[in-house]
């Protein structure tokens, strides 16, 4: 009858409702020969991660100016359109200097453990429902007691913007640090190659708000 219909539509439904939700805090930085307008900008942060990813792996070995130039030519031959390669590349190998040239460089050298595109994923029970949470950590690095948590952006914009763009984002990166490393002290960061500077993220006590 009409009423066994409509327990049975509603037993279905409830039965397709998710019971979980998927959160990814990381960027696609793998995006290749995005050409026009914002993916311009993706490609080009493709560029950089890549080329520091590399950069942090081959950190005991001399850095010079020719190295950085072969690794940084081969990414963008991977992810910049031809018309605009060759002002990327050199782009990019201007921001590697400057990463070379950083306090977080300083910490890395001196760390006693280095993460590089470091992928997590925990869960959290939120409003009656679990949600996934799955990225990678562009840079993490330990010294002594002390975690360091630090997300690059290529975002032409000022340090603040750049903060409240992204604050929940790196956010989510320092808690994956406590959750799955027991990290008990994390400072998080943005190096902004646009400015060429080490920013410090302030985070709540609490995860972050979505």
């Amino acid at each position: 009858d009409l009423r066994q219909l409509d327990e049975c539509l509603a037993l279905v439904a409830a039965l397709s409702r998710p019971t979980y939700a998927e959160s990814a805090a990381s960027e696609d930085v793998r995006t290749e020969f995005a050409l026009t307008g914002e993916a311009r900008g993706t490609a080009f942060g493709t560029l950089v991660h890549r080329l520091f990813e590399s950069m942090v792996v081959h950190r005991d070995r001399t850095l010079d100016g020719s190295w950085i130039q072969r690794v940084a030519a081969r990414h963008a031959a991977e992810t910049i359109g031809t018309s605009e390669r060759a002002q990327r590349t050199v782009e990019a190998m201007r921001a590697a200097e400057a990463f070379l040239n950083s306090t977080v460089w300083q910490g890395v050298a001196g760390a006693d453990e280095v993460h590089t595109e470091l992928p997590y994923v925990f869960s959290d029970q939120s409003g009656g429902l679990e949600t996934i949470h799955r990225g990678f950590v562009d840079l993490a690095y330990r010294v002594d007691n002390a975690w360091h948590v630090v997300d690059y952006k290529t975002d032409p914009i000022s340090p603040a913007d750049l903060v409240e763009k992204h604050r929940d984002q790196v956010g989510w990166y320092a808690e994956a640090l406590r959750r799955l490393a027991g990290a008990e002290r994390v400072a998080a960061f943005i190096w902004s190659t646009h400015n060429a500077s080490l920013i410090p993220v302030t985070l709540e006590d609490e995860v972050p708000s979505e």
